[in-house]
């Protein structure tokens, strides 16, 4: 623990070390042509990232070295460029160029919204958080999501413990008792269901929105919106190639502690026997492979002023850690915007396809997990005789599983309970094989009006199929197959389509000698699922041929499963905007039509948002100048409430169910604060949130002739608490030429919920009271270092595998106890366990190669990276933030795969 803390102080001490020389300060004023000042300009230091904007007087200050290139941009007049030298003031003077802006300007960057709208990100009345490409790709995972884990101020990110799949994302933490509590996915404006599938490095930028900013969305929306933006070309961009290569490693974090001093007694595979008179040798690490996982993507980019394309192919292919575990997805991706026929026509286009496979991904649980076995393992017994998994059975012509574990023989694995096989057998016997086909595209036609009008119609079609096999090996225990084996199989596919019409108007109208910006939106849109999915299986005829034919059709065992279901939604919406002097009004509603209104009434389900934007600025232009500490000061305020209906779950003939359902209903009230510091060097966001989901549908016991159930709407969940972004820049130099920047950054969150009207009491709450991220960035010449520590704090987590450990004499307190002369009976235990943690998320060095003197190479990066490489607190007996699923329950740990730390080397070229 000494040696972890000296690496936290280290670590920290170097995100906040800076090398102090002296720099040359510019100050001055950007005025346009009539000597008016301009405010939001962007001052950039030309080859650099490094910059600041105007205050509302066109003030700027910044801090340069001689020889430097200073470049004013504003959105609306012409780029100027000034070389710095011994002056100490710089006034500047832009020129209007051929297209004028008609609306207030905040920044020349516009990000992507709901319903893929565009808007200046500072004028928003609510918070959008937003992860650029650069933060996504620093270190690689296999799913993009999972690389927003603590980045993101009140956004979780459970990973499934095997490393690859669909993850579990919640916003502002869990509002829904018994219902999804995900985010929405939205891919460039459109919806869509499990965006792991997705090559990471074909992602632009992420962003998360919630309550007001999610409305628009409607009832997919109560949990928020994750926003992904995908790469295409630019203007002037011309044609590149890039390749991008990663390689990394992974073993266990850490794994449950173990006593290695009490043996099993003769013929007993727990392990409450004596004591041993040399330590156990069954070392659970041994079992354990090293992974891997090796990402290559090679990309072409193009752009000019008519059209910008991007498209990409990449592979994915990994090694578990489980033996003969593996998992591959190969991506193909085009995206392509342009002129379409005229010149006020722009056509969008995107096409993905994924090809995946999986063998023996299994996450938890007590039946096919090799991790059971393993760990309850008698302590006496030499675990590597285990490794030879079968013997070959003359008589009856095949092998068969040995399994010895304290009371096997040759021909009769032992039974240890709970279903326990050889963790090999397993491994290379019980065969779960998946395969994945999924087909995506979009098409999308806006056609533009000048300024003030467009209008747009856009489908998207989204097809999954799949495929699944099971296969059990002849002398699988006779609870999992009959005595020839088991085999069995499965398809299914997913079809989802959305199409979407929107129309868009801007423009301004004079009152009280003031001219007021406007803009109106509507639309309407159209969504549906299809799923289809059907299975055979049983045991087998012939021993260990898999086939349908050979599966014995006559046993009950024998099953044939199908599944069709179909939802639909029609929804119609409006947006409305109104700006003055920088202030704005935003409101929204919209109306869902949903198809599974089961037992409801058929009215609409109504959506709305309103919320306010005001730049304090204005009214205090008194206080704020450019020799105070606060460079600006923004306000937000908004109130939303999102309903959504309620899913059919399938009832059951003994549950009473009430005539008619009220929707669910989730109210979101938001305030917060943006403030620039020390001429906006210092970035501070807080928002202050409070949400409360009525309407919950719970389960409570009834007493009838007909009924032992009933169905109620009794639950409320209330969710409140704070957001905190702090991002700190600061820029030196040393001897005037060897620039150096030190960048920190820290996301907080705190949420407190609670639950109102629960007939039943929760067994524990696994929601955290605090989520934390600090990252620190420091670069120098071509090295640039970047670090990440995040924190949980609060919740608790329950472990059924300590428990077991503890039954089958195992576990490392099970020795603790029996050293102090008590048995299992002073095993006292609930095991549950604070669930909160203190990691080193993410480390990664980079060599950035100059590439001036080398014609046609462009860039030239390598990496040192590290993910999850250690865990500086920890009470819990596993890793509280990885979970078996998506859908699973988070904070149950049941025999779960390890955490896992990586660690490799990262690749970019760019052409």
């Amino acid at each position: 623990m000494k040696q972890k803390i000296q690496l936290t102080v280290c670590l920290l001490l170097l995100f906040l070390g800076t090398v102090m020389a002296q720099v040359r300060t510019i100050k001055g004023v950007v005025t346009d042509e009539k000597g008016l000042p301009l405010f939001g300009v962007a001052v950039l230091i030309k080859g650099t990232t490094m910059g600041t904007q105007t205050d509302i007087d066109g003030k700027y200050e910044i801090s340069t070295r001689v020889g430097s290139m200073l470049e004013f941009s504003y959105l609306g007049y012409r780029n100027e460029s000034v070389l710095v030298g011994k002056q100490k003031n710089l006034y500047i003077k832009l020129k209007e160029s051929d297209y004028i802006c008609s609306h207030p300007i905040f920044t020349v960057v516009k990000t992507p919204i709901a319903l893929g709208i565009k808007h200046i990100k500072e004028s928003l009345p609510y918070q959008l958080s937003q992860v650029e490409q650069i933060d996504l790709n620093r270190v690689k995972q296999t799913n993009v999501i999972s690389r927003l884990s603590n980045k993101v101020a009140g956004l979780q990110i459970q990973i499934p413990a095997t490393g690859i799949g669909e993850v579990r994302a919640v916003l502002r933490g869990e509002q829904s008792i018994l219902g999804n509590n995900n985010v929405l996915y939205v891919i460039d404006g459109m919806p869509t269901y499990n965006p792991s599938d997705l090559n990471p490095d074909d992602i632009k930028s992420v962003s998360v929105l919630s309550g007001a900013g999610a409305s628009l969305y409607g009832a997919s929306a109560a949990n928020g919106v994750m926003l992904i933006n995908t790469k295409n070309g630019k203007d002037g961009y011309g044609n590149r190639i890039q390749i991008s290569s990663s390689l990394t490693f992974n073993n266990p974090l850490f794994l449950p502690e173990f006593q290695d001093t009490y043996s099993n007694a003769i013929g007993q595979y727990t392990s409450w026997g004596n004591k041993m008179s040399t330590p156990s040798q069954h070392k659970i690490n041994s079992f354990f492979r090293t992974g891997y996982v090796a990402q290559n993507t090679i990309s072409y980019r193009t752009g000019n002023s008519d059209d910008h394309t991007y498209l990409s192919a990449s592979s994915l292919r990994t090694q578990g850690v489980l033996p003969n575990s593996v998992y591959n997805r190969y991506n193909l991706f085009y995206h392509s915007v342009g002129k379409f026929l005229i010149d006020d026509l722009f056509l969008d286009i995107t096409t993905a396809y994924t090809k995946g496979y999986e063998r023996n991904q299994k996450a938890d649980g007590l039946e096919f997990n090799p991790i059971v076995g393993l760990y309850l393992y008698p302590r006496g017994e030499q675990f590597a005789q285990e490794e030879a998994f079968e013997r070959y059975d003359s008589a009856l012509g095949y092998a068969k599983q040995y399994w010895y574990a304290g009371a096997g023989t040759t021909h009769n694995p032992t039974d240890m309970g709970a279903g326990i096989q050889n963790p090999y057998w397993i491994a290379y016997r019980n065969l779960r094989h998946n395969s994945k086909d999924r087909m995506m595209a979009s098409v999308k036609l806006t056609y533009k009006t000048g300024d003030n009008f467009d209008i747009s119609t856009s489908i998207k079609a989204d097809k999954t199929q799949w495929k699944g096999e099971d296969k059990r090996f002849a002398s699988t225990l006779p609870s999992y197959a009959g005595i020839n084996g088991y085999y069995g199989t499965s398809n299914g596919n997913l079809k989802h389509i959305y199409a979407d019409a929107i129309a868009q108007y801007r423009g301004h109208i004079w009152a009280f000698k003031n001219s007021f910006h406007f803009n109106l939106l509507g639309g309407v849109s159209h969504e549906q699922y299809k799923h289809l999915w059907e299975s055979y299986s049983g045991n087998l005829l012939q021993p260990n041929q898999f086939d349908y034919s050979n599966i014995n059709h006559t046993e009950s065992i024998a099953t044939n499963n199908t599944n069709d279901n179909l939802y639909q939604n029609f929804a119609a919406f409006m947006q409305g905007e109104l700006k003055w002097n920088y202030h704005s009004l935003t409101a929204t509603v919209r109306s869902d039509f949903p198809s599974q209104l089961i037992y409801q009434n058929n009215a609409p389900i109504i959506s709305y948002s309103v919320g306010v934007h005001a730049f304090l600025n204005h009214l205090f232009v008194f206080v704020l100048d450019s020799t105070t500490a606060l460079s600006s000061l923004d306000m937000i305020a908004n109130y939303s409430q999102i309903a959504a209906p309620i899913h059919y779950k399938g009832w059951g003939k003994q549950v009473y169910l009430p005539q008619e359902l009220q929707r669910e209903q989730t109210q979101l009230c938001e305030v917060g604060f943006r403030t620039r510091w020390f001429n906006k060097h210092l970035l501070f966001d807080t928002t202050f949130y409070r949400s409360l989901t009525n309407n919950q549908l719970v389960i409570t016991p009834l007493s009838t002739a007909h009924y032992t159930q009933q169905w109620t709407q009794a639950g409320k969940v209330e969710n409140k608490g704070v957001e905190m972004k702090l991002s700190y820049l600061l820029n030196t130099y040393i001897n005037n030429n060897e620039y150096i920047m030190n960048k920190i950054g820290l996301v907080a969150a705190y949420n407190q919920r609670s639950v109102h009207n629960y007939p039943n009491s929760l067994e524990f709450d696994n929601n955290p009271k605090w989520l934390l991220g600090l990252n620190g960035n420091i670069s120098w010449r071509t090295l640039t270092l970047d670090a990440l520590v995040s924190a949980r704090l609060g919740g608790k987590v329950l472990s059924d595998t300590e428990r077991y450990l503890d039954q089958y004499g195992v576990s490392k307190a099970s020795g603790v106890v029996r050293d102090a002369g008590q048995g299992f009976s002073a095993l006292n235990s609930d095991y549950l366990y604070s669930a909160s943690n203190v990691r080193l998320q993410e480390v990664s060095l980079t060599y950035k190669l100059n590439t001036k003197r080398l014609k046609g190479l462009e860039e030239f990066n390598i990496s040192l990276v590290g993910n999850n490489l250690l865990m500086l607190y920890n009470k819990a007996p596993f890793d509280p933030e990885i979970i078996p699923s998506a859908e699973a329950r988070s904070g149950y740990d049941l025999f779960m795969l390890p955490s896992l730390r990586s660690y490799g080397l990262n690749v970019n070229i760019l052409f």
